[in-house]
């Protein structure tokens, strides 16, 4: 299921840093740092094709890549 794929920029600095954070954290918190970031709308499910953990890099890439759009 496809959620959203056009962010305020504001939202978008707030997801950089949520991945910042949850990439630093414990398993439990990481949990915590996911459902934040869903509540942004924004669900790596919707974006990720590995198995690697999703990065700000990855993140940058989408919006490189114009699939994430900012206004």
């Amino acid at each position: 299921m496809a959620h959203k794929k056009i962010f305020k920029r504001k939202e978008i600095a707030e997801i950089r840093e949520l991945l910042k954070e949850k990439v630093r954290s414990s398993r439990a918190k990481k949990k915590v740092v996911r459902a934040k970031i869903r509540k942004i709308g924004f669900y790596i499910s919707d974006f990720r094709n590995t198995n690697g953990e999703f990065t700000v890099n990855d993140l940058n890439l989408l919006i490189r890549k114009k699939i994430i759009k900012l206004f």
